[in-house]
């Protein structure tokens, strides 16, 4: 199923593969990491794939790496905020994951998902968002939901 061809069917797949509650084994882990950079993959297989791999080995670095090398593909179709949830949802702290989600808040349509990432986070690193949640809530432009997350991310200790 993972070779098919058929739209959606491969992300299907990837996604039974990765939300199984049982460890993923490494034959399947490698099946997904092959598959994560298909070229014929569309922006929504891509994100299944992404999602099953950073859920089954959320402390694998080389998979964080191939996972946020991959967005730069799909620059139009506005994954980075999927990506960052997932990071989040997974609590995924290595310097590269970090990194991308404080990137995040540059771009008030990603600022939501990065604010969620990090309230998700250990407070050890929630700490050093700070200046990132503090210019939001000086940031004019954001909306008050956005402030308000921010807020109390910045409460949360």
């Amino acid at each position: 199923m993972l070779d098919d061809t058929a739209p959606g069917l491969k992300g299907t797949a990837a996604g039974v593969l990765g939300a199984a509650h049982l460890t993923p084994s490494d034959r399947s882990v490698r099946a997904l990491a092959t598959h994560l950079n298909d070229t014929s993959n569309g922006p929504e297989e891509f994100l299944a794939f992404a999602a099953s791999l950073l859920r089954a080995r959320p402390a694998d670095v080389s998979i964080v790496h191939a996972v946020l090398a991959g967005t730069a593909r799909y620059p139009k179709d506005h994954i980075d905020e999927m990506i960052i949830q997932t990071l989040g949802l997974n609590k995924i702290e290595c310097s590269e994951a970090l990194a991308f989600i404080r990137a995040g808040f540059a771009d008030s349509a990603v600022r939501p998902a990065a604010i969620d990432a990090v309230g998700r986070m250990p407070a050890s690193v929630r700490d050093t968002f700070t200046k990132e949640l503090q210019s939001t809530l000086a940031d004019p432009a954001a909306n008050d939901q956005t402030k308000n997350a921010a807020s109390y991310v910045l409460m949360q200790r």
